[in-house]
């Protein structure tokens, strides 16, 4: 039986290695761009020499042809691009462009070849804003509130509209916030648990920090890559919403991580006004029922599944 083709654009982050990992188990070929050289996730996971990789030019449409036509991929993931929404404050334009102009060249090679390459692309639950109380599903209103949520809206857009005016296979999947030990410290669970560590080890007085009554909903990284598999090999092209359906506020879960270490957060954190982010959403809630009921995602792993792995550094 041949083999299933899959190139991941954006291999080189979290999510990228996490579903080149998912992808070779199930026997699949593995293609990957990356931005950048260094594959550290990759190594960690030990898949580094089982992956071809191909230099990205997000300016270049001939590069990117050229990556689809070599590779005689069956299937496309796009998680590419500035995934920072605090960074992306400063890098505007780059975060548009590099989470939208490659994504623009794929689906226009899909459009003018007609070639039957199934399209997954990866947008957030930022696209949402503050919703309060509200359970954000697929139907929900966009509020940006960053430029990183502007450029997921925009790729969410874009695929929808290729999808319905020229046939494509293009799905999204709208992923709220999950996390492994692959993740870097700009993310915030991954700086809470290396700075409480640190201050364990007395390498370091305090943890210090901007809004910790936020509220999110935290998920567990490798069953969201099986969730965009699912997505993608849906019986049609669709988007979903992909959370656990649970909440933890931040200050909850800087609370546990400590208490992992014997210590008591209170007298080690302290609230900086500069780490607060313009627009900072308060809260984001999912209803993830359609996923339950059609790919049958139920993601089983919860916040403290999450702190204990990460904080063992395994997957």
């Amino acid at each position: 039986m041949k083999k299933k083709i899959a190139i991941i654009f954006g291999i080189s982050g979290q999510d990228g290695s996490l579903l080149a990992k998912f992808l070779i188990k199930k026997n699949y070929i593995v293609y990957g761009t990356s931005r950048f050289a260094a594959l550290v996730n990759l190594k960690k996971l030990n898949f580094d020499k089982k992956i071809k990789l191909f230099k990205l030019k997000i300016n270049s449409k001939k590069n990117i042809e050229q990556i689809l036509i070599k590779t005689k991929c069956d299937e496309i993931y796009y998680l590419s691009g500035q995934s920072s929404v605090k960074a992306s404050e400063k890098l505007s334009f780059e975060t548009i462009i590099s989470n939208n102009l490659p994504l623009v060249h794929i689906l226009d090679y899909l459009r003018k070849t007609k070639k039957k390459i199934k399209l997954f692309n990866a947008s957030s639950a930022e696209i949402f804003g503050n919703l309060g109380s509200t359970k954000c599903n697929e139907n929900t209103q966009y509020d940006p509130r960053s430029f990183y949520a502007l450029s997921k809206v925009i790729s969410l857009e874009l695929t929808k509209t290729y999808r319905n005016q020229f046939k494509i296979w293009a799905c999204n999947g709208i992923m709220f916030n999950h996390e492994s030990s692959l993740r870097s410290e700009k993310f915030v669970i991954k700086k809470i648990i290396n700075s409480a560590r640190k201050i364990s080890q007395k390498r370091q007085k305090k943890l210090t920090i901007g809004d910790i009554n936020i509220s999110r909903d935290w998920g567990w990284a490798p069953e969201y890559v099986r969730g965009m598999w699912l997505i993608l090999n849906y019986k049609k092209p669709d988007d979903f919403v992909l959370a656990t359906g649970k909440n933890n506020k931040l200050k909850d879960v800087i609370k546990k991580v400590f208490f992992k270490l014997n210590l008591n957060y209170k007298n080690y954190i302290k609230i900086s006004k500069k780490n607060f982010r313009k627009n900072e959403i308060k809260i984001t809630r999912a209803d993830i029922s359609k996923a339950k009921k059609l790919l049958k995602w139920n993601p089983k792993m919860n916040i403290n599944f999450l702190i204990g792995k990460m904080m063992n550094n395994k997957l």
